[in-house]
């Protein structure tokens, strides 16, 4: 399907929960944006409403969170998208705490990609960002890059507290992955980020690369000697909104077309009564109403933080 702005929309981000084992600083507030389990979406309407967007075009799914593998129905969820046949790429974030023993199950199930939301291979500055143990999360990592043939790495930078991603490098240079800066966003959390320029200032030898997904907001880069690269995400300084191919889905049944804006639609309805039509109209209207652009140069501050919403 193509907006209003002649953007072909085929992706969707489908939050699974706003459930999580973790309380990052820049995601989640210190009171508020939690969900109550009840509320959320089922298996079958998770998998309803993703055979409805691939019969609209969508072919890439990700499965986002609060954190997705709380979702005692994962496998569920990941095996019944898989077999609409018709996703050519299935993903899913997860902050890796219950990875270890759910990788094999979930490529089993059909996942075709794993991303890792790590901020710190420090475990006092891991627990100070995330409130959790590390050692769970680098245990699923190595386990990822086992099993997956695509790992990334994601990770927020704030200054004075993990500023120095030595570490994250490190596994970069060492292994096959992916490891992405993504930019500090207004979406309800704390602190102040690294900027990319400042990243790139401290690691002279990295060069960029050139190709890759046209779609992709990641800027990527590697240097002598790395199996991995080094990528950049940043939407409020480097917005890439004039490729954006995205359509989010809510644990509770939203259908939100930017998250960089407080526009949602209410699909509950649809989805749980599994009316086709009706949730079909309702994916058309949103494709139609997506901005132009997000709003994170303004003073935008969203109502639901990231965890809410699912990134």
């Amino acid at each position: 399907m193509v907006d209003s702005f002649g953007r072909k929309i085929d992706y969707l981000r489908m939050s699974l929960t706003g459930r999580c084992q973790q309380r990052c600083t820049y995601c989640a507030r210190e009171s508020g944006g939690k969900c109550v389990k009840d509320s959320e979406l089922s298996a079958e309407d998770f998998i309803f409403t993703a055979s409805v967007f691939a019969s609209l075009g969508f072919r890439k799914i990700r499965l986002t969170g609060g954190e997705p593998l709380l979702r005692r129905d994962i496998l569920q969820i990941i095996k019944g998208i898989s077999e609409t046949g018709v996703y050519e790429d299935t993903a899913l974030t997860t902050n890796g705490l219950e990875l270890a023993k759910l990788c094999l199950p979930m490529k089993e199930a059909g996942l075709k990609r794993i991303n890792i939301s790590l901020d710190s291979t420090d475990p006092e500055i891991y627990k100070k960002i995330t409130g959790a143990d590390l050692a769970p999360v680098l245990e699923g990592l190595y386990k990822a890059i086992e099993v997956f043939d695509k790992v990334k790495i994601n990770a927020v930078l704030l200054k004075n507290i993990n500023s120095n991603p030595d570490g994250l490098f490190k596994i970069a240079e060492n292994y096959p992955v992916t490891v992405r800066f993504i930019e500090l966003m207004p979406m309800g959390g704390k602190g102040r980020g690294v900027t990319a320029d400042e990243i790139l200032a401290r690691y002279p030898e990295l060069r960029p690369l050139q190709g890759g997904d046209e779609h992709s907001p990641e800027r990527l880069y590697t240097a002598v000697g790395y199996k991995g690269k080094i990528g950049f995400i940043s939407p409020v300084s480097r917005s890439f909104c004039s490729g954006c191919n995205r359509m989010r889905l809510t644990w509770d049944g939203k259908l939100r077309p930017c998250l960089g804006d407080e526009l949602e639609i209410d699909a509950a309805e649809a989805i749980i009564k599994k009316d086709s039509e009706a949730l079909t109209s309702l994916i058309e209207k949103a494709i139609e109403m997506k901005p132009e652009k997000n709003s994170f140069g303004t003073d935008f501050n969203a109502v639901r933080p990231m965890n809410a919403i699912g990134g």
